[in-house]
């Protein structure tokens, strides 16, 4: 008996961390979509060029100041850590130096990579169909994906991605097109 209390000690322990971690990650996405909205004025349109490594994809604003890569975020659990990076989805891609990190590919002309962007281990996909309405329903958008990684005292991960777009002129808003768990 006393070997099957420990037992749901153990897992309700297990999801609780897996809880507080996921909690903390949001938190950091909702910090991401505010440090956006927030530099919605001043970010940087040109298109950007994969160069092998994942900062040439960093969110910057004109004056060339990123947004947030690999920045640590305050959040309210003391033993929970957070890093956000947001990356620019308009990029050209160099297939010779491609990795399964990048976020899809969505210039601001309003075309977008039909190809799979869910890496291994992730738990939400995007199908060829939704692909064909994200590349529609984005023209005139500047979309971004904000990852956010909470790493919990015992150095377990969770990281929670969206794609967020803002929409410029009249009306502006920002939308969120989807988000996943990757681990």
């Amino acid at each position: 008996m006393m070997e099957l209390a420990t037992n749901r000690f153990s897992i309700y322990s297990i999801a609780s961390e897996r809880e507080r971690l996921y909690n903390a990650a949001q938190s950091g996405s909702e910090w991401g979509k505010a440090r956006l909205w927030e530099s919605r004025n001043s970010l940087n349109s040109e298109q950007k060029s994969y160069t092998g490594e994942l900062s040439s994809l960093a969110a910057t604003k004109t004056s060339g100041e990123e947004l947030a890569f690999n920045l640590s975020v305050p959040i309210s659990s003391p033993d929970i850590t957070v890093e956000v990076t947001i990356l620019d989805c308009n990029y050209n891609p160099d297939s010779a130096v491609y990795s399964g990190n990048l976020p899809p590919v969505r210039v601001i002309s309003g075309d977008i990579s039909t190809s799979s962007s869910t890496p291994d281990g992730t738990s939400a996909a995007i199908s060829p169909d939704e692909l064909t309405f994200l590349s529609s329903s984005l023209k005139g958008e500047h979309a971004f994906v904000i990852r956010s990684k909470a790493i919990g005292k015992d150095e377990k991960e969770l990281v929670v991605e969206s794609m967020v777009a803002i929409k410029f002129g009249e009306p502006m808003g920002m939308h969120v097109f989807y988000w996943q768990i990757k681990n």
